[in-house]
């Protein structure tokens, strides 16, 4: 016997018996994986939501941005499902969408027209055969808002996944490199800011604000420079958290225990996808048989077989922290490691400046101090973003590579000697040693000259050794390069700076020694 049972039939969790549970055809409730389309399953951000649609019912833009599976998406589904209530017309362009995204951007306006036109049961428009490009922008605006102010209503457009059409973040040319972005923006700016008394207003959807944060596009000025309130998706707050694990659980048969929500919360910090898989997982651990008690112990058990997924999700938003916001990565860097006084002082007097941290949820303001949300956050920072070593470490690094080289380069140089005649190696060495060093190749030989332990011959004397074309004829066009990352090596030397070596520095020294390794791999001692 299968049992149907609705959130509807739910009055305050009214027990349900064993016997019912048992038959019941028990689905996963919680391993939703794509947008809630539907209010059934939505949970939580009802002032958030209702923030959006009160603005658009004034015509004024507004944004949802958020982490990736933090609920962005259905909650511009939210959004558009209230504004029914509300007496607001809404339109929803899924920017992800290649068929999106691969149009023009005058072929995407005739898009946005038909898909208004549509919601607003209108007649189709088309455009004259023959409309040329440039005349796209005032045929397109007339004709929005012949069909707006007939509608009578105001009017919400939606562009979730909005880094799609933005010229940083798109993965198609013509909207990262062209004017696409800046033309379409330009029209849309035109379009909802000269409406007739109507009230149009625009909703930015997606993980980056970066649109409506860069002051230029393509060099010219960005028509929708904060053309709307930068706003983030907030976290699920520990009675939403419990409301939507207590019902979707009720139905499954896992009785969650007040100490379980509370942990499932803690972990999370009201992120609804990870709090939702968390509590998938232990659905699947417990078996079939049901009904269940879910303890505090249950939840730590299942979550730590869940890291390894957490890490690789929470690595992405902090690969683009570190691309994007290059200065809040490096705050979270030093916060991570101990340094708290910055992130402290840069919310009390300019928290814009960490805004993303913030508005991301992966800082939070605890009483007077900062906290990192989720504990995996040093351990991913730490790999991303490499401790520096100290003066000495550096020091260190640089020397013993330069040391494996210079080994490496002498045996090479010394085989090459051999091929050569005494007159070429006599000239060879004339033109590139000191005066000592010229006298032992005359007394001992090359192979004494070239022995690590027998002389005192330096980096700069190699150097001139490999400038002569007969040595290493098959470095060719690479010769150049290769004089140039030795006197890199030569020039930083530590009894020749009394300063601290620079990471820049440190970086071009590692660079040129693994070049040169693999020009000329190292033989040991």
């Amino acid at each position: 016997m299968t049992v149907a049972i609705s959130l509807k039939d739910i009055d305050e969790y009214t027990p349900i018996s064993s016997a019912i549970v048992q038959t019941a055809n028990v689905r996963d409730l919680f391993n939703f994986q794509s947008p809630l389309k539907e209010d059934t399953y939505f949970f939580g951000r009802a002032r958030f939501i209702q923030d959006v649609v009160n603005a658009a019912t004034l015509g004024q833009n507004s944004s949802i941005f958020g982490l990736r599976k933090s609920g962005k998406t259905s909650a511009a589904y939210a959004v558009a499902r209230r504004s029914k209530a509300a007496h607001v017309n809404t339109v929803y362009i899924d920017c992800q969408n290649p068929s999106i995204h691969a149009r023009r951007w005058h072929e995407l306006l005739l898009f946005v027209l038909l898909k208004t036109q549509e919601a607003l049961n209108r007649r189709r428009s088309q455009p004259p055969g023959q409309l040329e490009v440039h005349k796209v922008s005032e045929w397109f605006i007339h004709s929005m808002l012949d069909s707006v102010s007939a509608a009578r209503r105001p009017l919400l457009i939606q562009f979730d996944e909005i880094e799609q059409i933005s010229p940083s973040t798109t993965a198609s040319k013509h909207w990262r490199e062209e004017d696409d972005a800046l033309w379409f923006w330009q029209t849309i700016r035109s379009f909802s800011q000269n409406n007739a008394g109507q009230k149009i207003s625009i909703c930015f959807v997606g993980t980056s604000p970066q649109l409506i944060e860069m002051p230029k596009l393509q060099g010219v000025d960005n028509p929708v420079y904060l053309f709307a309130p930068k706003l983030f998706l907030p976290r699920l707050s520990l009675s939403e958290v419990s409301d939507m694990v207590k019902k979707l659980g009720f139905l499954m048969g896992l009785d969650f225990t007040d100490e379980a929500i509370a942990e499932i919360h803690y972990r999370y910090a009201g992120h609804p996808f990870f709090s939702r898989q968390l509590c998938s997982r232990i659905h699947v651990s417990l078996g079939s048989c049901r009904p269940v008690r879910v303890l505090r112990k249950t939840v730590q058990d299942v979550d730590a077989a869940y890291q390894a997924e957490i890490d690789h999700y929470l690595e992405g938003i902090l690969l683009n922290i570190r691309e994007n916001y290059a200065d809040e990565f490096d705050a979270l860097v030093r916060f991570c490691r101990g340094d708290q006084s910055e992130l402290d002082e840069i919310l009390e007097k300019e928290p814009t400046l960490v805004d993303h941290l913030v508005g991301y949820g992966l800082i939070e303001r605890q009483g007077a101090k900062v906290a990192i949300v989720f504990d995996n956050l040093p351990r991913i920072v730490d790999r991303l973003s490499p401790r520096r070593p100290t003066e000495e470490q550096a020091w260190t690094e640089i020397m013993v590579g330069r040391n494996r080289i210079e080994r490496s380069i002498r045996l090479a140089i010394l085989l090459e000697l051999r091929r050569l005649t005494e007159t070429e190696v006599e000239e060879i060495s004339t033109a590139s040693l000191r005066e000592e060093n010229i006298t032992m190749y005359r007394n001992c030989g090359m192979e004494a000259l070239l022995d690590p332990n027998r002389s005192s011959l330096y980096l700069i004397e190699l150097l001139r050794t490999v400038r002569h074309e007969a040595i290493f004829p098959y470095l060719g066009e690479r010769r150049r390069e290769i004089l140039e990352l030795i006197d890199t090596l030569n020039r930083l030397r530590k009894d020749a700076h009394a300063r601290m070596l620079s990471g820049s520095e440190l970086e071009k020294a590692r660079g040129a020694i693994a070049v040169l390794e693999r020009w000329f791999p190292f033989v040991g001692s």
